[in-house]
């Protein structure tokens, strides 16, 4: 198991004390060594601790706020409240939190950011009608917030009222029409909500990170913010005697062995010990892991995208990842909503990623889903500037709804980035035959020729080159095969 490590910016927060020990318990938990649970207990206790610190930090912000909020202005006391809101969001009080930014909101309607809380409050309680009305909201008290238009238009898809949907993206097309220069850099741009939840960041670790079934209820109750109960679940498994450790270590042997049968090449006993060990642990996130990425190298995708499902759902950090995968397994199967349910995973737990949001564009744009698709390539294009691709899906969906004017600046723009992308040069120059400036077309369609007939000729010389290689190695032993 990788381990993880906090970031310094974490040290800061109020919640610093609480996330390191569960990083110690996650890090004691991949290891299956025997040293009677001691680490595991420690780090258990350390929660707890953290725990307790975290909530005494939370009343003496409790009791500085109380007098100060009562003898504010609306405005100032509106701004107390969301302070004092969020800080309940990250200790998982939602509801508590949910009350201060009404209130808040009550006190100064113009203010957004009680709102956008609130969605993200209510997105993580699993009430998505109430989250998109919030972040709706949001949305409607500052509409020139490229965040705020991203966010409404996610949780609306589909659903909102077109004047809406057009006005949030022109917000949208705005910031990435805007001009970027070196000397005059465009405005940051970060689709992340505030940085409050979830307690641990799904980037932590660049390949995903599963706990033994013995542990996975209690990660399952600390992604969902419920923390005293996950401490409580974590204590549970690790007392001296309970059976979780040696469960852990006999899931851990299991997987071990697996892992052997696939370094000696014997994947159908790989396969048979791996489906054993769910058997025996049906919550072995970490064999439903192996399992897949087996399944998938052996072309079963279809077994792998419900072995990968199960994965996902349990990693504790770099699920999106694995999301990733499944949106591409999907995708090459036709199953294009279940490849945009993976792919939205994907981007919700990687919000600042610019492929994350380019891959959810192409699959929305395969289901011909095309105002979402071009949403998802605004964000991408706003995340990552210097990347073509988003700029070249804008100008296509621009031109096949039949906006040439506005396909020609994002194309045009495209080129700029990506002189040699023969995909942007063929979309200008069918543009400009449209708008009917032939002689530019023509100009662009030639350029898009000699790249074409480049990438063929490379192709070619490519496939000789493997046929080469095979041709002689075949030439070196040839008495190999006749000598059986």
């Amino acid at each position: 198991m990788a381990v993880l490590l906090a970031s310094p910016f974490l040290h800061a927060q109020a919640k610093d004390a609480f996330l390191a020990s569960v990083i110690d318990f996650i890090n004691a938990a991949g290891d299956t060594a025997a040293d009677g649970g001691v680490a595991l207990g420690a780090a258990v206790d350390a929660m707890s601790a953290g725990l307790a610190e975290w909530d005494s930090r939370i009343g003496r912000a409790e009791a500085g706020l109380a007098s100060d909020i009562g003898a504010a202005s609306p405005a100032t006391a509106a701004r107390m409240r969301t302070a004092l809101g969020a800080v309940y969001l990250e200790r998982g009080r939602f509801e508590a939190a949910l009350t201060q930014f009404d209130l808040a909101g009550a006190l100064d309607p113009s203010l957004p950011t009680p709102h956008v809380l609130r969605g993200l409050a209510l997105d993580s309680t699993a009430r998505p009608d109430e989250a998109a009305d919030a972040y709706r909201r949001a949305w409607e008290r500052d509409s020139a917030s490229a965040v705020n238009a991203y966010q409404f238009l996610r949780v609306t898809r589909g659903t909102a009222a077109a004047a809406d949907v057009s006005a949030a993206v022109d917000a949208l097309r705005a910031m990435v029409e805007a001009p970027r220069t070196i000397a005059a850099p465009p405005p940051a741009f970060d689709l992340a909500l505030p940085p409050l939840l979830p307690l641990l960041d799904d980037a932590m670790s660049p390949s995903p990170v599963i706990p033994f079934a013995a542990y996975a209820d209690g990660f399952a109750l600390l992604r969902q913010g419920r923390y005293d109960e996950a401490v409580a679940r974590f204590r549970d498994a690790v007392a001296a005697d309970a059976p979780g450790a040696a469960d852990a270590r006999a899931e851990s042997a299991r997987l071990a062995a697996a892992d052997a049968h696939v370094a000696s090449g014997d994947t159908e006993s790989a396969r048979r010990a791996l489906r054993e060990t769910l058997q025996a642990y049906p919550d072995s996130g970490r064999a439903s892991w192996k399992l897949g990425t087996l399944l998938q190298a052996l072309g079963d995708e279809r077994g792998a995208t419900e072995a990968l499902e199960r994965a996902a759902g349990r990693a504790i950090v770099g699920a999106g990842g694995l999301f990733a995968t499944l949106g591409r397994l999907y995708h090459r199967q036709l199953d294009l909503d279940a490849a945009v349910a993976a792919y939205e995973r994907h981007a919700a737990l990687r919000p600042d990623d610019s492929a994350a949001h380019y891959a959810l564009a192409e699959v929305f744009r395969a289901r011909d889903d095309l105002d979402s698709a071009r949403v998802e390539a605004l964000a991408a294009a706003l995340l990552d500037p210097t990347t073509a691709g988003p700029l070249v899906m804008i100008g296509q969906l621009d031109a096949a709804a039949g906006r040439d004017d506005a396909a020609l600046g994002m194309l045009r723009r495209a080129v700029d980035l990506a002189p040699a992308d023969p995909e942007a040069r063929y979309a200008l120059g069918r543009t400009l035959v449209r708008l009917g400036r032939t002689d530019e077309a023509r100009r662009e369609l030639e350029v898009f020729r000699r790249l074409q007939s480049q990438a063929m000729e490379e192709e070619r010389r490519r496939v000789e080159q493997n046929q080469s290689v095979i041709d002689d190695a075949l030439k070196a032993e040839p008495g190999k095969e006749t000598g059986r």
